[in-house]
């Protein structure tokens, strides 16, 4: 029998089994997103994949692998729920969300009847049942008294019925309201950030149907539904868990697939012909910076709103009952039944009514809602009427004043056939949106001192162009360029480095990549100006000897690939660190390694490619089982391969063939991207 002031939701058998299995799916999948976000952190801890951690720039980095464990507790508190209802359907023998409480068990708050009232209406005192005088509260001992503050703290802010947060207090609508206004507030937040961001409409899109569905749901469903609480509670709870879920683990999930449709397994990299694509690029650390933890801060950010969903889905099912079944009319049931139909149908108008705080707070929430609209609309138009033709990926910022692109390509012929990039060519740009700069065939590149005006700039292309002047002044600086991943230097008449180049670069660059140049040394000063990298490619320039310069530079993977290096090659036993991947291969002239006294730290090696070189002997250090076991070794088309009885000691250098020999940096690819129209 329902209490007149219960606020349960009574359905028939047949809903309430599909109330069970819809929160059992809910549950399944809820774990299943979390357990797989696990694996997709620990998995972005793997040594290969140390340029792609560095490339989101999180200050977690291989922490990624620990933090990310966080999920899995909450996933397990989903699969700990989805045993809990199947083991209690078993056990009662019918559809069940969790065992029925047992009366003599049940805390006084819950009971709804005072602590001292005993079911004869008579008033004793609980300790004259056990012989036991209860010691008061000023003989309690500290610890008890602590105790008792926070369980009553805890019914306060908690209990079911009297508790503020409570899902049958009378104030839940209040704090309801107050809870979406706040997260209406972060949304706001996130989708003014993915306007600034993203460029992506429809992931700009989705977020604006959830942000003004958010906000529009609560009035709708007040309104609708005033006058049928337990349904209104249940509807609140269930369109939030679904809004939630569709922000917390639709757009991440809808965002990263593509991403890892692109991924190689085998390689541990995405598909050159999406990395040589500056949008893709683009794309894939921006968007992936909203799937993985940034900081702590970020982390925890995303972990409470996982916990959420698990609370909202066992509020929601605590607020569901399948409707009791009554016996033949004018047995004591038919009154009960009554009773049950009075309770149900007939709430208390005072308690159904809408307060003018209610009024007040549907309204801000439809005329957030409008407001939302309205500014993403305008965005949306006035990316659209000042579209400029080079910008291969415009953006929709909310507030933007000049026209934001977020990929723009500057190619010297299709602009006129000029010599090179000015200044005022840049100046139309917005400078917090510019993430992608690409500048080609230009027969006389000057670079321009603009180029400091874009903070955001992720990557920057200067392919088949000659250059005359790069200067200081248009230097890429830790001071300016805060967010720099990768600069790519392709098919660029150049001697030397230029100063623009030379200056203290910024922390966060990841990759410098220089294919098919004129480039034939380095000043001994390099690292003074180029700190950690996790890649730096030298491929088909004019070095004739292994610069020295490099064995002072802190790197990950180091091609040098297609140039005319000769032995002997120097000795890395000064080397203070330790590579992941070395190429070399294309060298002809390249006959020799340096021996086990002068190779130093061979620990993190796991990639050496020295194909089509001339080297005819193997070290020893190269045979041992240790070395084999961890690195992959390329050495086909050697003369040590050609040699069978030599061939024999390492076979499998010998059969298989380095996927990237031709080079690391895939060249081909950007020579036909690139490529001027006929």
């Amino acid at each position: 029998m329902a209490n007149k002031s219960d606020a349960t939701l009574y359905v028939s058998s047949r809903t309430f089994a599909g109330c069970w299995m819809a929160a059992f799916m809910a549950h399944s999948i809820c774990a299943s997103f979390l357990f797989g976000l696990t694996g997709l952190y620990y998995f972005m801890c793997h040594p290969l994949l140390t340029y792609y951690n560095k490339l989101l720039h999180s200050s977690l980095g291989f922490r990624l692998r620990v933090v990310g464990f966080g999920f899995t507790l909450i996933g397990i508190g989903h699969v700990l729920e989805m045993a809990k209802m199947v083991r209690e359907s078993i056990r009662m023998g019918e559809w069940a969300f969790e065992a029925a409480p047992d009366p003599s068990r049940l805390h006084p708050a819950e009971l709804h009847v005072p602590a001292s009232v005993t079911s004869a209406g008579r008033t004793e005192d609980s300790s004259s049942t056990t012989g036991v005088v209860a010691k008061s509260p000023s003989t309690a001992s500290p610890w008890r008294r602590v105790v008792r503050t926070l369980k009553m703290w805890k019914t306060r802010v908690f209990d079911r019925r009297h508790g503020l947060l409570g899902v049958e207090n009378e104030r839940l609508y209040d704090v309801y309201a107050v809870r979406e206004l706040l997260e209406a507030a972060s949304q706001t937040l996130q989708m003014y950030n993915c306007s600034q961001l993203i460029a992506q409409p429809w992931i700009n899109n989705m977020f604006l149907v959830l942000m003004v569905a958010n906000c529009w749901s609560t009035p709708l469903l007040q309104h609708v539904l005033h006058r049928s609480p337990e349904a209104l509670r249940v509807l609140c709870l269930t369109t939030d868990f679904v809004l939630d879920a569709g922000l917390n683990m639709l757009i991440p999930l809808v965002i990263f697939v593509p991403f890892w449709q692109s991924f190689n397994n085998q390689l541990y990299q995405f598909k050159l012909d999406d990395m040589i694509d500056p949008q893709f690029f683009v794309n894939m650390i921006r968007e992936n910076r909203m799937v993985f933890a940034m900081s702590a801060i970020d982390f925890i950010s995303k972990l409470i709103p996982q916990h959420g969903l698990l609370k909202e889905l066992k509020a929601i099912k605590r607020l569901i009952a399948k409707q009791p079944s009554f016996s033949m009319a004018g047995s004591d049931d038919t009154k009960a039944q009554e009773m049950y139909t009075k309770s149900t149908a007939e709430p208390p108008q005072s308690k159904v009514g809408i307060s003018k705080m209610r009024r007040l707070l549907q309204g801000i929430f439809i005329i957030w809602g409008i407001v939302i609209l309205v500014i993403h609309v305008r965005a949306a138009t006035m990316a659209q009427q000042d579209h400029v033709g080079a910008c291969q990926q415009p953006l929709r910022p909310w507030f933007a004043t000049r026209f934001a692109c977020s990929s723009f390509e500057f190619n010297c012929y299709t602009m006129g056939q000029v010599d090179t990039v000015r200044g005022e060519d840049l100046l139309g740009l917005d400078s917090n949106s510019l993430a992608a700069l690409v500048i080609s065939h230009c027969p006389a590149l000057v670079m321009p001192p603009e180029i400091q005006r874009f903070t955001n700039l992720l990557r920057l292309l200067v392919y088949n162009s000659t250059v005359v002047s790069w200067e200081r002044e248009a230097a890429l600086t830790n001071a300016v360029h805060k967010e720099l991943s990768c600069i790519l230097i392709v098919r660029v008449n150049m001697t030397g480095l230029p100063p623009g180049l030379l200056e203290p670069l910024p922390a966060t660059l990841q990759d410098i990549q220089i294919s098919k140049s004129n480039l034939s040394s380095l000043p001994s000063d390099l690292h003074l100006h180029w700190s950690a990298r996790s890649v730096v490619f030298l491929e088909y320039c004019e070095f004739h000897e292994f610069p020295p310069a490099l064995l002072q530079l802190e790197v990950d993977t180091l091609s040098l690939i297609g140039n005319h290096l000769e032995a002997p090659m120097p000795s890395f036993k000064s080397y203070p660190y330790a590579f992941l991947s070395f190429a070399v291969s294309g060298n002809s002239n390249f006959t020799a390694w340096p021996d086990a006294g002068a190779i130093g730290d061979l620990s993190r090696l796991r990639i050496l490619s020295f194909e089509d070189t001339g080297v005819t002997e193997l070290p020893a250090w190269m045979l041992t089982d240790a070395f084999r076991s961890q690195t992959q070794v390329f050495a086909a088309g050697t003369p040590f391969c050609e040699d069978s009885a030599k061939a024999a000691t390492f076979p499998v250098a010998c059969t298989q063939r380095d996927p990237l020999r031709n080079g690391r940096y895939p060249l081909d690819i950007t020579t036909r991207r690139m490529a001027l129209p006929s």
